[in-house]
């Protein structure tokens, strides 16, 4: 019985003593941990440190299960970790803005503000820094990099910077005056990494893809009939994308009104002519023009199908009476006595896109061309605006056709291709970009072929055929160029990024400590899955920088997920923000960024400045056709302010050329100086991205299909190939206008024509309401005219009648709008009728004159004369 006692006694000690000991391991290595945790606080503590340091105390946490006071202290540290390290790093920033103080204040010469030093002092694996236009972005970059070198030692060897265009990295290494670090574009960095493996490849011209597109149009696709005829019927009928369902009829007539409306059967008689050199039959032709994109397509289609017809000829018999003017139906087949209307209804035979007089009114007219063609024995054929749904209408139209008798008589289609080959408009233009732009971001993705495929039967799915269209031919001009590049033995530039990233997995020596990302926004896919090799290869911390609101290069690949949403793409990222603007007043501030901000799918921010205001930061100078005039107006203004640097910024290149005057082919810089002075150039708002002007002029604000928004540049096709979807209208058309508005140190000039205003001028007047200043170039009133009844949008104006030459009242937005009346009363003393929306008019009665409302009988309100008199005193 003793030994059994001596035998537990002895277990009981061991026992005891193995609680002892494990008690002093806990603790000895609980003194570690926060001896580890406080020496990693003499430095800012990055995510990766967090997780090694809890990684390797893992073991410890699962040991310690008592409730001795340090072990509780510890428990509480250790699941906590990540709230006591951001306290950390909280002091660590805070002591650090103390102690480097003088550092930060002679780094420059001018003192960086309180954000800058937070976000140079700030040093995680991966961090954001969200700046705003003119907050001193590449200050902080540059501060960062000289901090990292001066006080953190690290190597300059190590650090990598990277921007987008060589001028900016040049201006970068100037500033930086230290040619130890790799200051790198995009370009020179693939090529660089390629190279070390003794590749032999030539790299392409940017140029090249441009020109192959319009070389397959040109030259290859005859070569394949069907081919050929698809293409051709992609452009007659599907090159516009057609935003305009349900929409208001003036919302309409707006998106609708910037698009060329030459029909292709005009564009094909001016090319014949040009190839028989018939000048005076070419001076006396005019263009044919229809009124909507519906009515294009009908007229295109008519012409491939070889049918002759007369657009809006005048009927066969006088239709003029005291409510309707002579009828001139859309189209007639004189081969054929045939009539074609096409009306803007639903399915329901109703006109939503009126108002309820409005609609009444044309629901009537309907009526009335219906009855005018039974009485007089005249053949119709109906179109509606519904039959256009998933692009159905070639289908309708050959039904219908074929029930009036109508025979298809063939074309030469070659001769067609020829003449679209051969179009040099705007449109044209904006629709090889369109091409280019998809064919660029699909390499950028290293998308393969077959991606194609996967494209297109969703877009049967959605019975989308005018995607089908588009993607079937994108696809050929993608093989094409594929192949040049391939007969050539050359590469492009999304090949060589590819390929670069392919190396760096396999293969990368280098030491890399920091990847410093200068313009963020405008990564590509391609371009982060390179940063991101070279960082799990290197363990490099990843600094970016830039605005989402000023994300302007779709067309080179960029795709603003990767910025707006950083952190599904860099693990756990540091966002910070810099939002002290030093370029611009802060008025024009809140207005640039409630404009660009309407689009909710962006970071919010509310940036600030002390400069100090203008009155007028943004002033409008309209004109009617004297847009030079207007320039010199704004310059002149501009240099009153005492701006020497003066920019007029235009959306397009060819903007260049609407300073040209009649007698000049084309202007070069020598005549725009002579018209302007040395000290105004021209640009495009890409082109002078990044950059600062004393004073800026904006150009192009025009509602055309290149105009400012280019209604093509966002077009949903697009949505295939970029990563981001956002739905919202023109979005990266409004960054373009947002990054134009914010190059100005001083006030910004837009020269906005008077009868045909863009979306983006007549949306900033409004969001700026009275803080817009008018100036009108040209003697006009047509600023001050009342509003159209019809459209809305357009303003009402005299105009002269052709045949008898009395003059009447018409809509600005003729021939879109055709609203009209016989007595400019409306303009000289507009009375809003409260009823319906329309205009109160003189009128003569059984009791003498009264007010009566231009939409009678579907509006049936009036005033007595006396009785307005005297609400009028």
């Amino acid at each position: 019985m003793e030994y059994e006692s001596i035998i537990f006694l002895c277990i009981l000690v061991l026992l005891l003593l193995i609680l002892i000991i494990h008690y002093i391991i806990c603790i000895i290595n609980i003194i570690r941990f926060n001896k580890e945790l406080k020496l990693m606080g003499q430095d800012y503590i990055s995510y990766s440190s967090m997780i090694n340091l809890k990684n390797k105390y893992k073991f410890l946490r699962n040991k310690v299960r008592f409730s001795l006071f340090i072990f509780i202290n510890f428990k509480t540290t250790y699941d906590n970790l990540q709230k006591v390290i951001d306290q950390m790093n909280k002091d660590y920033i805070e002591e650090q803005l103390i102690i480097n103080k003088e550092y930060f204040d002679k780094l420059f010469n001018y003192p960086i503000d309180e954000e800058q030093r937070r976000a140079i002092l700030t040093d995680d694996d991966n961090n954001l820094i969200i700046a705003g236009a003119g907050s001193g972005k590449t200050t902080t970059i540059i501060g960062k990099t000289r901090f990292l070198i001066d006080k953190k030692g690290i190597d300059p060897r190590e650090i990598i910077t990277i921007s987008f265009t060589r001028a900016s990295t040049d201006s970068f290494v100037k500033k930086l005056d230290d040619d130890r670090v790799q200051c790198s574009t995009f370009h020179k960095l693939g090529k660089d990494i390629i190279e070390e493996g003794n590749f032999k490849k030539d790299i392409a011209s940017e140029a090249l893809l441009h020109k192959l597109t319009k070389k397959y149009i040109s030259e290859e696709l005859i070569k394949t009939p069907e081919k050929r005829d698809r293409f051709i019927r992609l452009y007659s009928y599907h090159i516009h994308y057609n935003n305009s369902k349900d929409k208001d009829f003036g919302d309409v007539i707006e998106i609708e009104k910037g698009y060329d409306k030459e029909t292709l059967k005009s564009r094909f008689i001016k090319n014949k002519l040009l190839k028989q050199q018939d000048k005076k039959a070419l001076m006396t032709l005019k263009d044919e023009k229809v009124k909507s994109l519906q009515e294009l397509v009908i007229a295109n289609y008519l012409f491939l199908h070889g049918i002759e017809y007369e657009y809006e000829a005048k009927y066969i018999c006088n239709t003029t009476n005291e409510y309707y003017r002579q009828y001139h139906p859309d189209f007639y087949l004189p081969e054929y006595k045939l009539y074609i209307e096409h009306f803007g209804v639903n399915k329901d035979f109703r006109a939503p896109q009126y108002s309820e007089i409005e609609e009444k009114r044309y629901l009537e007219g309907i009526k009335w061309k219906r009855q005018i063609h039974e009485q007089n024995g005249t053949r119709l054929m109906e179109t509606y605006s519904y039959e256009f749904d998933n692009y159905g209408i070639e289908r309708v139209l050959k039904k219908k056709l074929k029930e009036f008798g109508v025979k298809v008589k063939p074309i030469n289609y070659d001769e067609v291709i020829e003449t679209i080959s051969k179009i040099n408009s705007e449109e044209m233009s904006s629709f090889y970009s369109l091409v280019e732009k998809f064919i660029k971001i699909f390499k950028e993705n290293n998308f393969e072929e077959t991606k194609f495929d996967e494209f297109y039967k969703d877009s049967v799915k959605k019975k989308n055929i005018r995607h089908q269209y588009l993607l079937e031919f994108i696809k050929d001009v993608y093989l094409y160029y594929q192949n040049d590049l391939k007969i050539n033995n050359s590469i492009d530039f999304a090949d060589m990024i590819n390929l670069a990233t392919e190396r760096v997995n396999l293969e990368y020596n280098k030491k890399v400590s920091y990847i410093i990302i200068d313009e963020f926004q405008d990564i590509s896919f391609s371009r982060y899955k390179l940063v991101k090799a070279i960082q799990d290869k290197t363990n490099a911390k990843v600094i970016a920088v830039g605005d989402d609101w000023q994300s302007i290069y779709r067309f080179s690949g960029c795709d603003l997920n990767l910025f707006v949403n950083f952190k599904d793409y860099f693990e756990h990222p540091k966002i910070m923000y810099i939002t002290n603007t030093y370029r611009n007043c802060q008025n024009l501030i809140d207005f640039a960024g409630s404009f660009v901000m309407v689009n909710k799918n962006q970071i919010k921010k509310k940036l600030k400045s002390n400069v100090p205001n203008f009155n007028w930061p943004i002033e409008y100078y309209f004109y009617v056709s004297d847009i030079e005039g207007a320039a010199k107006a704004a310059i002149e203004n501009l240099r009153e302010l005492g701006c020497e640097k003066i920019a007029i910024l235009g959306r397009n290149n060819s903007d260049l050329n609407k300073f040209k005057s009649d007698k000049e082919p084309f202007i070069t810089e020598k005549s725009f100086n002579q018209k302007f002075g040395d000290n105004v150039i021209f640009s495009t708002v890409h082109k002078s991205k990044g950059l600062e002007y004393d004073g800026v002029i904006i150009c192009n604000m025009d509602n055309y299909i290149a105009g400012f928004p280019n209604k093509m540049s966002d077009d949903p096709v697009l949505d295939y190939v970029t990563l981001s979807k956002d739905d919202f209208l023109y979005e990266e058309e409004r960054r373009l206008f947002y990054v134009a508005l914010t190059r100005t140190k001083t006030k910004c000039m837009l020269l906005v024509p008077l009868k045909n205003e863009s979306l983006f001028s007549k949306e900033l007047h409004d969001i700026s309401k009275d803080k817009i200043k008018t100036n009108i170039i040209e003697d006009s009133e047509i600023l001050h005219n009342p509003a159209c009844p019809r459209c809305k949008t357009g303003v009402l104006i005299c105009r002269v009648n052709n045949v008898d030459k009395s003059t009447f009242v018409g809509c600005s937005n003729y021939p879109a709008c055709d609203f009209n009346y016989k007595t400019d009363d409306i303009i000289k003393n507009p009375i809003k009728c409260e009823k319906c929306g329309g205009y109160l008019v003189k009128r003569k009665g059984m009791y003498g004159e009264f007010f009566g409302c231009i939409n009678y009988p579907y509006c049936k309100q009036t005033i007595d004369k006396v009785e307005l008199d005297k609400n009028n005193n």
